[in-house]
């Protein structure tokens, strides 16, 4: 299992994201807590890297940007956005 994590610019964007984001934003949380690795790579260039983004939502209008560093089992979520 891997430690999700928050930095303080990332806690705030959570904080402001609309209460119909919440349930998907936990989803996230849960499944990068258990398969980081299961979402497409940041940068398409390079496939095999530690940043990945993800959409979620019924119509993935949540955007997340997050670095999984495997050696410490933790993931740093450096990126939320929510459109309306």
């Amino acid at each position: 299992m891997y430690r999700v994590e928050l930095n303080p610019d990332v806690a705030e964007q959570v904080e402001a994201l609309p209460g119909s984001a919440l349930a998907p934003f936990m989803e996230v949380w849960t499944t990068l807590e258990l398969n980081p690795w299961g979402f497409p790579p940041y940068n398409e260039a390079n496939p095999d890297g530690a940043m990945r983004a993800l959409l979620c939502g019924d119509h993935k209008q949540g955007f997340a940007v997050f670095l999984t560093l495997e050696g410490k089992r933790r993931v740093a979520i450096v990126n939320v956005r929510w459109a309306d």
